[in-house]
């Protein structure tokens, strides 16, 4: 009789002790943080990669050259009523403790100014090309770059233009 009873309590205490175990495991939580944009279908200018706008991108120094080098990014853009204007909203330069660099900008090959210029035609537009937007020191004419840690923003604004 005990062996019968031996056979029918041990799976009940070892059933009892694993859920006594499993019931003071320890828990990890996380969260994840989500975010997602669609573009309109009609018009979007965004950039080929999605980190260009959140992460510092570094000009790098060519020594050889003693120069910076340039950013050079890929865009898709797209209209589908018009062209696409762009501009600069401030004069972009880098900027250290005591000193300045400026900074040439195109979109699509087009200079970019504080005052919008179209850089896609109504019939580029439609295409939804991918384009590049170009960033490149502009060294200085006498004494060259002077040593420093040098940061600054482009800010770039897009326009639809409606065209018939």
């Amino acid at each position: 009789m005990s062996l019968i009873k031996n056979a029918v309590l041990a799976p009940l205490a070892i059933a009892a002790l694993a859920a006594s175990v499993s019931s003071q495991a320890a828990q990890v939580r996380h969260t994840i943080q989500l975010e997602a944009s669609v573009p309109s279908s009609s018009f979007m200018v965004q950039p080929v990669d999605p980190d260009l706008t959140s992460k510092v991108n570094n000009l790098k120094w060519n020594p050889g050259a003693e120069s910076l080098e340039s950013l050079r990014a890929a865009f898709y853009a797209k209209h589908t009523a018009g062209s696409i204007e762009a501009s600069v909203l401030d004069l972009p330069a880098l900027s250290s403790a005591t000193e300045t660099i400026d900074l040439s900008v195109k979109f699509n090959g087009v200079a970019l100014t504080t005052t919008p210029v179209a850089v896609l035609t109504k019939a580029e537009a439609a295409l939804s090309p991918t384009v590049y937007l170009d960033i490149d020191p502009v060294k200085p004419t006498t004494g060259g770059y002077k040593e420093g840690t040098y940061v600054g923003n482009v800010n770039l604004a897009f326009d639809a233009v409606l065209v018939p």
